[in-house]
């Protein structure tokens, strides 16, 4: 008589929807915040990285924050290097650009299954 004997090796795959990134930032107010409260920060993005420094038409308006907030969530960003500017403004005056910051999003890590030592 002959026993058969079977070996099954199960692996489940996640399939996951795509990822959303978002991006923290903040800030050291500016001087002229304390006196100004009804001025506002505008936070800007360049879908590059910071070295060398983009054009400044490179900066797109992703949102904006009052006088008394020093922080500013970026909530939907693609992958991808990205530079971030924050400038402050008063009675339609706006100041010059922050210094640049980077944030570069990277993809998800993969996941290994457990090893099969044959």
């Amino acid at each position: 008589m002959k026993t058969l004997v079977m070996l099954v090796l199960l692996s489940a795959t996640a399939v996951m929807a795509q990822s959303t990134h978002s991006v923290d930032l903040s800030w050291t107010a500016s001087i002229d915040a304390a006196a100004n409260p009804s001025g506002t920060y505008t936070i800007y993005r360049a879908p590059v990285p910071c070295t060398p420094a983009p054009a400044a038409t490179a900066f797109v308006k992703i949102g904006s924050a009052i006088a008394s907030l020093t922080k500013f969530t970026d909530p939907v960003v693609p992958l991808g290097p990205f530079c971030y500017a924050v400038t402050f403004t008063v009675n339609g005056v706006e100041s010059l650009q922050s210094n640049l910051t980077p944030a570069v999003v990277l993809p998800a890590a993969p996941v290994l299954g457990p090893a099969v030592v044959h």
